[in-house]
């Protein structure tokens, strides 16, 4: 694997850890926004891997997956994730307080919609799944 996608890949597989992690002491907020950003660093890395070229500076998860090849089957995990790169962090996006506005509800079928997703990137990079999963 390429060493730029490689350290995409590891950051991905690192995020999805931190959801776990994060899921535990029910900061439900960070849990959407981790897994977010694992599948973004997951479909970065896709990218990198397939072009050789740097990554794209966006963060749209249905361009991004498009750009990486991601199978159609995977784009509603796509699209119930892309809200949380800004709904989990800036109050005036989801007109509450993120910490206050999310739940167990949300975080864990954003979870469980990473998951797949970075299951097919690590076949695709021929690499390990990541063996994370939330209690």
């Amino acid at each position: 694997m390429r060493h730029e996608a490689n350290d995409l890949w590891s950051q991905a597989k690192a995020e999805l850890d931190d959801a776990v992690a994060i899921f535990g002491v029910r900061r439900w907020a960070k849990v959407c926004f981790s897994c977010e950003m694992a599948v973004q660093m997951a479909l970065k890395a896709m990218i990198v891997e397939r072009t050789g070229k740097p990554h794209p500076k966006i963060h749209k998860l249905r361009e991004l997956g498009r750009l990486a090849g991601c199978p159609g089957s995977l784009t509603l995990h796509l699209d119930l994730l892309d809200p949380y790169y800004m709904e989990t962090r800036y109050p005036d996006v989801g007109g509450k307080i993120p910490a206050l506005l999310f739940t167990e509800q949300q975080a864990r079928p954003a979870f469980d919609a990473a998951v797949p997703i970075l299951s097919w990137a690590a076949k695709e990079l021929g690499t390990d799944e990541p063996k994370s999963r939330l209690p």
